[in-house]
């Protein structure tokens, strides 16, 4: 019965609820969890008027086999109204097969079952979980603990928790969560998560192989937006490697709008949903992945405006400062500076020690001013302005971002054959200008072991067009053929047209060379071999001493 004289509460109801599905995988793809088979899901409650109220009795539900369930839940609600009344027993049981099956499609051997068991009531007037402990004991593997409890879901500062992690490495634990995490171990953790007054605080220390982290933050929830603020500090950090993942990724991807910078508006609204307060310091890098000798930067988040100042990472012989701001409030607006001396940023990648060798005496100077706004990938594309200027010397390049640039784009070998990922670079310029999208060459040349190369030409970043010329010059028999090219049209799929080499002296010639008042430097000596790191004709070497003298 539905009456408006009591609010339309439902009265004299019995009725018996059940489900079923023969499989839980996708039931719970449905509620967006993407987890292992666990078995058939059974489910059966009955929905009653009792007690004056409209509740829920004899919940139980059930996942996987009758006999050795891997979840179990058994309750009631007296009240769905207000939800009051509330005792739901939830008890787990994942098998060390099915537990090990959360790594997809990676391979990984059986582990320790993970059992653990949470009660959900409001025994003590408000609705929260009374206790809660998950563990999974495999001292080889994988050990987790976790014991806590929520006494109100509304007040996040009653939430109190208490962690500890152990796992053979980063890979085993990256597979449980479908992530792709190099294999560093051992792994630990411990965390715990308590309340005082109206704040939430976070203390917790994450430690992998030598690398160790340490995270102090305090939130508070009740106000609007909510408050995040702390310190992080880390020892023995490291970078995974991720230039040849982003080059490999790049391949044959492109966006599903069919652009290469897409419309699809950004979501800039999340900036608003939390003021953010951070300080992280990296006291410490490990020597035998990185050079870099240490790392400061501020988080703040305030209102919609994201900034990332001040940020110093420092170099065995100088250091990298650059700060960053979104201003999400209005009109997205987008900064970001860089400035930098002797930086050496390809030794803070993924590089053992012992093939960093004093050959390289590196210096690497950056120096980057770029403004925008927009509100998708594309309008903060077409809106750029700025500068690019970056100088290298006797540096290594990712071999792999070089090849996706010169052997899939051009067709050159920029380097040999070689199972090493870095080739060595004599000397590098790159000196852009940006003015409304389109970015302008002042500068660029590339002086590597197997050939050198000199570049001039526009990209129009928001026609997302690119109208380029690049002149090789062969300096090892290695390299089978170095034509000069154009390059035209389209950014994802421009056509490249190869020029003879006579043509390309006569037509291009003067537009490397005439502006820069290079002493005795034509387009014929670059071509030819009459170029090199010490000679003082070399053209990234005058760029420099031109630019600088400016």
């Amino acid at each position: 019965e539905l009456q408006a004289t009591n609010g339309w509460h439902p009265q004299n109801a019995d009725l018996i609820i059940s489900a079923q599905s023969p499989g839980s995988r996708d039931v719970f793809a449905l509620l967006g969890y993407h987890i292992p088979e666990l078995g058939p899901i059974k489910a059966t409650a009955q929905l009653d008027s009792k007690k004056n109220a409209f509740g829920l009795e004899s919940i139980r539900i059930m996942v996987g086999d009758k006999k050795a369930p891997a979840l179990e839940a058994d309750g009631f609600v007296d009240d769905l109204m207000t939800g009051s009344g509330t005792r739901l027993e939830v008890k787990l049981a994942i098998d060390g097969h099915s537990l090990a099956a959360f790594a997809d499609n990676r391979k990984l051997s059986d582990l320790q079952p993970l059992v653990g068991n949470m009660i959900v009531s409001d025994g003590n007037g408000s609705l929260g979980i009374d206790s809660l402990e998950l563990k999974s004991t495999d001292p080889e593997m994988f050990t987790l603990k976790v014991n806590g409890q929520f006494d109100d879901f509304k007040r996040p500062e009653t939430l109190m928790l208490d962690s500890t992690l152990n796992a053979r490495d980063l890979q085993l634990v990256g597979a449980l969560i479908d992530q792709e995490w190099p294999p560093i171990g051992p792994v630990t953790m411990d965390g715990r998560i308590a309340g005082k007054e109206e704040n939430t605080s976070l203390d917790a220390t994450f430690t992998a192989g030598e690398a160790t982290l340490h995270a102090v933050i305090d939130g508070t929830f009740h106000t609007t937006p909510p408050h995040i603020s702390g310190k992080i500090t880390a020892q023995n950090l490291f970078f995974p490697d991720l230039e040849e993942k982003a080059a490999a990724n790049s391949k044959g991807k492109k966006p599903a709008d069919g652009h290469v910078f897409s419309r699809t508006p950004i979501d800039f609204n999340l900036l608003q949903k939390v003021d953010l307060d951070l300080s992280v310091e990296v006291e410490t890098f490990d020597k035998k992945r990185s050079q870099i000798e240490s790392a400061r930067f501020g988080i703040a988040l305030q209102s919609g405006q994201l900034t990332l100042s001040p940020a110093t990472l420092v170099y065995p012989k100088g250091k990298l400062e650059f700060q960053g701001q979104i201003d999400a409030r209005e009109q997205p607006q987008v900064s970001f500076k860089a400035f930098g001396q002797d930086i050496n940023p390809w030794l803070a990648l993924d590089m053992e020690q012992s093939k960093i060798s004093n050959t390289f005496n590196s210096d690497l100077d950056i120096d980057v001013n770029i403004t925008s706004s927009g509100t998708s990938a594309h309008e903060l594309a077409a809106n750029m302005q700025g500068s690019i200027y970056v100088t290298m010397k006797d540096g290594q390049l990712s071999k792999a971002l070089l090849d996706m640039i010169f052997v899939d784009l051009v067709g050159w070998t920029v380097s040999k054959a070689t199972r090493e990922k870095y080739v060595a670079v004599h000397c590098g310029v790159a000196d852009f200008s940006i003015s409304q999208g389109i970015m302008s060459t002042k500068g660029l040349f590339l002086d590597t072991r197997n050939i050198a190369i000199a570049g001039e030409g526009t990209i129009d970043l928001g026609r997302e067009q690119i109208d380029y010329v690049f002149l090789p010059r062969k300096k090892s028999s290695l390299i089978l053929r170095a034509d000069p090219v154009k390059i035209r049209g389209p950014l994802d799929r421009p056509a490249v047209e190869t020029i003879p080499f006579t043509s390309a002296v006569k037509t291009y010639g003067s537009l490397f060379f005439a502006p820069y008042l290079f002493a005795g430097i034509t387009a014929f000596d670059f071509l030819r071999d009459t170029m090199n790191i010490e000679n003082k004709k070399s053209p990234c070497l005058e760029y420099e001493r031109q630019k600088k003298g400016e």
